[in-house]
């Protein structure tokens, strides 16, 4: 590689092209092409990518093509200015060779193909903000990031070798933190100190065994965690500064904590199927809250302390029914999801909600729908896996009902409560319902859009004006 980059020692552009042009004289259309194809680089409208370039008839690796395409651009001078640079196919001596011409760059993406790799290779770039790594499957610490003081936003996809995060302490500008696939990943320690990180993002921590250091993150505005199968607890920062709270098939987790949470507006706590304690003491922003998928016997005290202001509510059927109270203390409530109901035996319950615009029921073994008639304000309904669902009577007096989607309920058969004299529906979507065989409820009605799938019986014969109208 190092004779084939003295060919293009050049200072000047047409020096470089001179240097390149033997090495593709013999099939290749020209320079230009071979560089555009090869270098997916964006500097300032200099050089426009195209997607023309014959670069496979250069002899060489991909990598290796790549970094004398790259090479070149650098020291023709077009990339001083490039703030934005994708190092996805070049090797860590390729880039050593390529850094240094580029002291504006602010972005890299850069894919390691689980190789090892010294981060060392990037100190220097005083104006980097951003660093995207892909294919981190042998990086084991990231100490060699430091030296970087812009660097505000750090993602890393599938460094399933990553145990700590020892090495963002000299990151004083970093804000952003999202890990992907850190499946050896044991505890956050390496967060300490990082005063200005406001989101935490954290794919597929199974490992993970202590979020202490979360509660320490003064600035942390968002958190979100997911597949943290071995996470126990979780201890929130207090504050004014947290705003949303995301932890998702963590199955072990089971008490979810912070005292005095002024500005949190979304706390979702799905799939985490023993979550037994929700401890806030005070959250008089919190406009969504999602409790899907807990643990039937959560602790309803903790929950009720912080109701008072929910806007968005998504709960499981099982612990509604401990407590009919949940749903008074929601004087505000316009969104509601109930899954898990197939205990479900009316929907008797629904009654009072009169704020209520979207309606979500999942498997609901109810066979009276007629709460849903006094939902005056309904505008969106969703039932999904409601077996024993059999005609929609109940939606006719519903005047301001524009969205109606029914997804596999196979005794539906009668659609009538869409009928009638009714402001155009946004959307209405009938999928799965295999009795269902007519359509003519609809007509005379105007449909943005209709969709119906997975109704062998109404298959070809809808209404021909009804589909004109979609």
């Amino acid at each position: 590689m190092q004779n084939l980059l003295e060919a293009l020692a050049g200072p000047t552009w047409e020096a470089v092209r001179c240097g390149l042009e033997p090495l593709l004289r013999q099939d290749d259309p020209g320079l230009w092409e071979v560089l555009a194809e090869g270098c997916w680089v964006w500097p300032d409208g200099e050089i426009e990518v195209s997607g023309r370039s014959r670069i496979h008839r250069l002899q060489g690796d991909p990598g290796l093509r790549r970094a004398i395409a790259l090479y070149a651009l650098c020291r023709s001078g077009r990339m001083r200015r490039s703030t934005c640079l994708d190092l996805r196919g070049c090797g860590p001596e390729a880039i050593r060779e390529v850094l240094p011409w580029l002291p504006a760059v602010e972005e890299i993406t850069w894919d390691l193909n689980d190789a090892p790799a010294d981060l060392s290779v990037l100190a220097g770039l005083e104006r980097l903000r951003a660093l995207k790594l892909a294919g981190c499957g042998a990086l084991k610490d990231l100490d060699g990031l430091a030296g970087l003081p812009a660097l505000s936003t750090l993602r890393l996809a599938g460094c399933g070798a990553l145990r700590h995060l020892g090495g963002l302490g000299g990151l004083p500008a970093l804000s952003s933190i999202w890990l992907e696939g850190c499946g050896a990943l044991r505890h956050l320690g390496g967060l300490a100190g990082l005063g200005r990180l406001s989101a935490l993002r954290l794919e597929g921590c199974g490992a993970l065994v202590s979020a202490e250091a979360v509660a320490g993150l003064a600035g942390l505005r968002s958190l979100r965690l997911s597949g943290g199968d071995a996470l126990e607890s979780l201890a929130l920062p207090v504050g004014g500064g947290l705003e949303r709270v995301s932890a998702e098939d963590c199955g072990a987790l089971r008490r979810v904590a912070g005292a005095d949470l002024p500005g949190l507006e979304e706390l979702m706590l799905r799939g985490c199927g023993r979550l037994r304690e929700i401890r806030v003491e005070r959250a008089p922003r919190l406009g969504s809250l999602h409790i899907n998928g807990c643990d039937p016997e959560l602790a309803l005290a903790g929950v009720l302390r912080i109701v008072g202001s929910v806007r968005a509510f998504g709960v499981d059927w099982p612990v509604l029914a401990r407590a009919p109270e949940l749903l008074r203390g929601l004087p505000n409530l316009e969104w509601l999801s109930v899954s898990g109901g197939e205990a479900m035996q009316d929907t008797g319950w629904l009654a009072g909600l009169a704020s209520l615009r979207g309606l979500r029921l999942e498997e609901c073994g109810a066979a009276d729908f007629s709460g849903i008639g006094g939902l005056a304000r309904l505008y969106s309904l969703w039932l999904a896996g409601c077996h024993r669902l059999e005609h929609l009577d109940a939606l006719r007096g519903l005047a301001e009902l524009r969205e109606v989607v029914i997804e596999d309920c196979p005794a539906l058969t009668d659609i009538g409560g869409l009928g009638g004299d009714r402001e155009p529906f946004y959307r209405v979507a009938l999928r799965s319902c295999a009795a269902l065989a007519d359509l003519g409820p609809l007509e005379g009605n105007e449909v943005v859009s209709l969709e119906v799938i997975g109704c062998p019986s109404v298959a070809g014969i809808a209404p021909p004006d009804i589909l004109a109208r979609c």
